[in-house]
């Protein structure tokens, strides 16, 4: 797995991680520019979800959320035997709001009353660890990593340009910063100075999946331009 940091070493989708998948959408609820099966396609999606519920097969469907990894789906998957399938369309009306709508209950009365609330309960504790599914992290965050850079980097070497240096390393279980390499360099001076200043990062926040940290490639962009952290381009 591979992940990349934005503009100024934004972790994009770090802010993302920990949202909640919602449960199957009820009937009651609206969404625009949904397209409303006919009822014999409702009926045909509700008799394949009670065939598939009788053979021990359950699956829930949304469209693609972020993260696709959470404690949500982990839940459903590991305690009860649910898959979490992401699909093209859903919302009222839709063949697999169909589905949901006649599968939930049928996992109520196997799981009992109150299945959806037990769900994200156990969810929501497993994400205030710290340590179930978490990106890795740069000790004081994004705007500690990109002092971090704008302090070490030689300016005298390495002269203010605009330019980017990307540098890609592995963020290994124990968070330690390994195999260091240049991914896409302008030339030296600034290559060098790149891969010297990322060689002596600390330790990260290692990353977690599902309650065990895990090594990840990482890639940084390594602006040469002197300016305050938050300061626009």
């Amino acid at each position: 797995m591979r992940c990349y940091v934005g503009c100024h070493f934004m972790l994009l989708g770090a802010a993302l991680f920990g949202r909640r998948c919602q449960q199957p959408i009820r009937s009651t609820e609206t969404l625009p520019n949904v397209t409303v099966q006919a009822p014999d396609t409702c009926a045909q999606a509700a008799t394949a979800a009670r065939r598939d519920f009788a053979a021990g097969r359950y699956e829930l469907h949304s469209i693609e959320t972020l993260p696709v990894e959470n404690a949500y789906h982990d839940v459903l998957r590991l305690y009860y035997s649910v898959q979490w399938r992401f699909v093209g369309k859903d919302g009222p009306g839709s063949y697999w709001q169909c589905y949901d709508s006649a599968l939930w209950p049928l996992l109520e009365q196997k799981y009992g009353a109150g299945f959806g609330a037990r769900v994200s309960h156990k969810a929501d504790s497993l994400d205030k660890t710290g340590r179930w599914n978490r990106y890795p992290e740069f000790p004081g965050g994004t705007e500690a990593m990109f002092l971090f850079f704008q302090r070490r980097i030689n300016w005298q070497t390495a002269k203010p340009s605009g330019k980017r240096v990307f540098v890609g390393f592995t963020i290994q279980a124990n968070g330690q910063v390994t195999n260091v390499a240049l991914m896409k360099g302008i030339g030296n001076p600034y290559d060098n100075e790149a891969l010297r200043v990322a060689r002596q990062m600390p330790r990260w926040k290692p990353a977690y999946r599902q309650g065990q940290p895990y090594s990840i490639q990482f890639t940084v962009p390594v602006k040469f331009e002197r300016q305050s952290p938050m300061g626009s381009e």
